[in-house]
């Protein structure tokens, strides 16, 4: 595998929508938005209410600056291709390109999809098993679980072009 992470400094595809992908902007929790606003000298990042969430927020994207077709993240330095709350970045933003997603049953899904991180293109599928692993072993030793009930609204409606990677037990 090539550097993934020089991939994705290169892509930044997780910072980009195009205009039918707005609604996956990055969710923020009351939390998180407190501490970016306390890193960014309240930054007047524009956030709204998700779902009619007391806690839970998604940032306004904004159109950008190098392809007028395109939203991307306000934090994003479209030139450095560099997150400018990149230690303060959200939880949505800390697991991708995994996503918790709610089944019609109402399960807990751990999910990905390869088409929205093209940087994985390069990974072989042994390569991806491991960083699987390792995302899981980190959920277990950050208690993610316990973050996801208090949470619950960060997680997605399913949608069926996606790949289950784990059930989650809550």
């Amino acid at each position: 595998m090539d550097n993934p992470l020089s991939d994705c400094q290169k892509c930044r595809g997780c910072c980009k929508f195009e205009a039918d992908e707005v609604y996956f902007a990055p969710l923020f929790t009351d939390q998180e938005v407190d501490g970016v606003n306390l890193v960014k000298n309240k930054a007047n990042v524009p956030f709204n209410a998700y779902k009619n969430s007391d806690n839970i927020f998604q940032v306004k994207l904004i159109k950008s600056k190098k392809d007028e077709s395109v939203y991307v993240c306000p934090y994003l330095d479209e030139e450095s291709h560099l997150c400018s709350i990149y230690e303060k970045r959200p939880f949505d933003c800390k697991i991708w390109p995994f996503i918790f997603m709610k089944d019609k049953e109402g399960r807990i899904l751990l999910c990905y999809d390869g088409e929205l991180c093209p940087s994985n293109d390069h990974c072989s599928s042994d390569e991806f098993d491991s960083i699987k692993t390792k995302f899981l072993l980190w959920l277990d030793k950050n208690n993610i679980l316990d973050f996801i009930k208090k949470y619950s609204q960060l997680v997605w409606d399913y949608e069926d072009d996606m790949v289950i990677v784990k059930e989650i037990e809550l």
